[in-house]
This record gives structure tokens, sequence and C-alpha cells, in this order.
């Protein structure tokens, strides 16, 4: 299988001193862009057997934006060449949005997604909201991942500093849902997320509602001061403990902002109505 990396085309790029603009990955159901998070594993694909990290499929009128990871496909942030939280590298293909999700505001993020392959292993991340900045060493206020067949949500957390004897500052992630859906229910068919991020309350919190069904309901997110949070679409994962290749289908990224409270997720309940007049 072979790719042509990133970092021959911007060394091409560099060599005619053509200005390098970001690739915007925008569809017409879409009201964001997303832009590469780092130096993608795999650019273009010299071989019908290596899929690119990135893709358009599908007719043009109905585009869908695949990712894919495949083993040893090394991340271009500079984080993911060291070894840590017990994985050598890191194998990651994400994209992210520019803008980030200002305080004071309440977000409706939605998105489609559909799991064509792998998410059999180890702590796959296909979406996350960071807060990361070159000024600011935040955690991921939340992680959305499959760990060995389970769809997970991370969400951080303040540190209780006596259950610590070294706390960390920037929080800890914790695992909230209660019954964690298999990956086979969700795999062969297209799944709707609906996070509700909303930074107008005090704590901010999050709501997680797939397929219709809330998995999280208002569980409060720790944001040091000094975070940009950004929504981040791709695969993040521990290098050399997934075996096989993953690879993910997004469709209908939107995110919409308002002051105003988020209506609660759509249930069924029984109206009463009150006697009318004899």
């Amino acid at each position: 299988m072979k790719c042509r990396v990133t970092g021959f085309l911007l060394a091409s790029f560099y060599l005619v001193a053509a200005p390098v603009l970001a690739t915007e990955y925008r569809d017409t159901d879409w009201n964001i862009g997303l832009y590469d998070s780092c130096t993608l594993p795999c650019t273009w694909s010299v071989d019908d057997d290596r899929m690119q990290s990135v893709e358009w499929i599908g007719p043009e009128q109905s585009q869908e934006l695949a990712v894919t990871v495949l083993p040893g496909d090394l991340g271009g942030c500079q984080s993911d060449a060291t070894s840590r939280d017990g994985a050598k590298f890191w194998e990651r293909a994400e994209l992210t949005q520019y803008s980030y999700l200002a305080d004071g505001q309440r977000y409706h993020i939605r998105f489609n997604a559909e799991f064509e392959l792998g998410f059999t292993g180890k702590r796959e991340t296909f979406f996350q909201i960071h807060g990361w900045s070159r000024t600011c060493q935040s955690a991921p206020l939340m992680m959305l991942q499959f760990d060995w067949r389970h769809l997970r949500a991370l969400v951080l957390k303040v540190v209780d500093e006596e259950d610590y004897s070294t706390p960390n500052p920037r929080g800890d992630l914790v695992q909230v849902i209660d019954q964690k859906p298999e990956l086979d229910e969700l795999k062969g068919r297209t799944n709707v997320f609906d996070i509700q991020f909303d930074r107008a309350s005090d704590p901010a919190t999050i709501t997680l509602v797939v397929n219709g069904q809330v998995l999280a309901e208002n569980e409060i997110v720790h944001i040091v001061d000094c975070a940009e949070p950004r929504t981040k679409f791709g695969i993040y994962r521990p290098g050399e403990q997934n075996p096989a290749p993953s690879r993910v289908v997004f469709d209908k990224i939107n995110i919409e902002g308002s002051s105003e409270p988020i209506c609660a997720a759509p249930e069924t309940i029984e109206i009463t109505m009150p006697p009318g007049p004899s």
C-alpha cells in the first residue's frame, strides 16, 4: 500500500514559493467548514488498496466525508509522536473548525455518522470538543469514542484533590453513559448525534442524544478560563493497539449557537385536558 504524504506536498509548494492555502471541507448541508487539525497521514493514495485519510465519497449532490485510519498512521500533531497514556505513539486523521464555541452561548452540535470499518479496539475517538490553544494547555472537554465495541462519552470534570496525591489542574475525563450502546447496534446505519453544549449556564453542561435517545443529560463540564473550545471530527486512537483499519463517514455537520434556552429532547408525554363546559 502506497501513499503520498502531506510532507512531500508541502515541500513541493515551498519549492515554487507559492502560498499554501488551507483546504476547507464543506458540503451544501453543513453550516460550518472544517480544516486539517494537523498533518494528515495520507493525502493522496497511489494504490487502490490504500484509502486516503480524508476523502469525499458518493455523488456530488449527496456527498459524504469519509475519514480513515490504518494501523501505523502516525498523526501529524506534535504530541502524536510521543509515548504517553499507555501508547508508544498516536494514530490520527482529524479535522477541526477554526472558530471556537464562545462563552455565554448555548450550542446545538448535530452530525450524522456511519461507522463503516473497525472501531472494535481500544479508545477509538471520532469526535471531540477540545479546549486547547497555543496559549492554553486545556484538556478535551468531551470525547466520543468506541472502546472494545461500546460507545463511550467522556466529559471533563473537576478533580477531587482528596483522591489524588498529585491532582491534575486541567481536570479528569470521566465516562458518563450508564447504558453504553454496542457497536453492533450502530454499525451499518446512519446515526444522528445531537450534542447540547451550554456555555451560558454556570457551570457549563453537556447533553448527548444519539438517534433520539438521551444518553447523558446536563453533565457538568470543567472549562479552564483560557480554554477555546472547538469541535474536532475524525479518528484519534493509541498506536499499535488497534490491529484493523477504522473508517467513519460524516454528513450534515451543523453547529448553531444562541443565547436563548435550549429546548429539551423530544419525548412522548401524555397530556390530560381539563374537563370542558357541561
